[in-house]
């Protein structure tokens, strides 16, 4: 961000866009740069008990640069301000000088990450390494790789072929074949190891007694073709089935980067599928993937209720069970692991995730910083 002031007290604001724990943060630093050899940087904000700014709850700090970039740390660890409020807005003054050029690079609590790092995705699953390891999966190995189709998915931008109706609905793809060659292509979303994946399962089913899926793929060898494909017959009859497609002795799979994929649901015309999953190996339910409890833990699990679930978009979700702890913190997240934004309300242990689409979310319980559960949840 850049800009240049023109009077002393230059404002920058943006309010009710926020909603988080002051406790969860001691400190501030922007990255910062100025014309000038010395100015003041002034950060101010807002909470959900005063919607105002106010001179007792700022912080500032003086940039001595000299024109070079500097890391401007501004501490609110024992600001009564801050600390035991739930922050919603704030407003940065950019320097106490007139006519001064200003340049700011970020601004970052005192655990934030570089984005560039968290962007990175060593193993090519299409998740990030910082989402996989929210969702406590192994950032190094596509084993634990999966297509959930929850609308903001690693699959979307898919093209169909011979399909109507098409929707993903509460983590369930569904659509009608209008031939018996229908297709779904997403042929470069994905840059994964074969080689670390020797099986991937489908939940499927079908309004038809038996049909076959096909799933081709797409190498640095060619595109979907006969030899770069495995199916495998459903029989389910109109209930789910898991369909075990066997990827561990492909030459054209192990040895390979896998970079695409093309569904075909059917081999049937008019027939109504529905596609829960398609995961590897080593790949398990998000809702439990971070579970390691014990007995204790498992007990709290099954007292811990959310409700209603599922929940209309834009109202809030209650939950009860944890009453009688005296430190609850919960951050919401889509079935990829990107961290919602949420309007919590510690009085009536509620929460409300703002701006949501509908589908498939989570919601992660950090108790007394010592336990932690997974609830899953559906927006409708």
């Amino acid at each position: 961000m850049k800009g240049t002031s023109n009077g002393g007290d230059p404002k920058i604001i943006k309010t009710s866009f926020l909603s988080f724990q002051g406790d969860d943060i001691n400190t501030l630093t922007f990255r910062y740069k100025a014309n000038r050899a010395s100015t003041r940087v002034q950060f101010f904000w807002t909470t959900t008990e005063s919607s105002g700014f106010a001179a007792t709850r700022t912080v500032f700090e003086n940039y001595t640069g000299n024109g070079d970039w500097q890391e401007v740390v501004l501490d609110v660890s024992s600001n009564t301000e801050w600390k035991g409020k739930t922050i919603t807005g704030l407003r940065i003054d950019p320097t106490s000088n007139t006519n001064t050029t200003f340049e700011i690079d970020y601004l970052r609590a005192n655990n934030a990450q570089d984005p560039s790092q968290c962007e990175s995705d060593n193993d090519g699953d299409g998740v990030n390494n910082k989402e996989e390891e929210d969702l406590c999966r192994n950032i190094n190995s596509a084993s634990d790789f999966a297509i959930e189709f929850n609308g903001d998915d690693i699959f979307n931008g898919y093209t169909t072929d011979f399909i109507t109706g098409i929707q993903e609905t509460n983590g369930v793809l569904k659509g009608t074949s209008n031939s018996g060659d229908p297709k779904i292509t997403n042929d470069d979303f994905i840059e994964l190891s074969g080689t670390q994946i020797s099986d991937l399962t489908v939940r499927f089913k079908a309004n038809i007694t038996t049909t076959k899926f096909q799933l081709f793929w797409v190498n640095e060898d060619g595109g979907p073709s006969a030899s770069r494909s495995v199916s495998a017959d459903y029989t389910g009859n109109g209930e789910w089935q898991d369909l075990k497609l066997d990827v561990s002795s492909n030459n054209n799979w192990q040895g390979k980067t896998i970079k695409g994929f093309r569904i075909d649901p059917t081999n049937n015309d008019n027939v109504v599928f529905e596609i829960d999953w398609i995961r590897a190996q080593n790949a398990s339910d998000p809702a439990t993937s971070c579970n390691t409890a014990s007995m204790e833990d498992i007990s709290l699990s099954d007292k811990l209720h959310l409700y209603p679930n599922p929940v209309s978009a834009n109202n809030f979700v209650y939950f009860k069970g944890v009453e009688s702890y005296n430190d609850v913190k919960v951050v919401v997240y889509d079935i990829t692991g990107k961290q919602m934004n949420t309007l919590n309300n510690k009085i009536n242990n509620s929460f409300q995730l703002l701006n949501a689409k509908t589908g498939v979310y989570f919601v992660k319980f950090m108790i007394n910083n010592s336990k932690v559960i997974i609830k899953k949840f559906i927006i409708i």
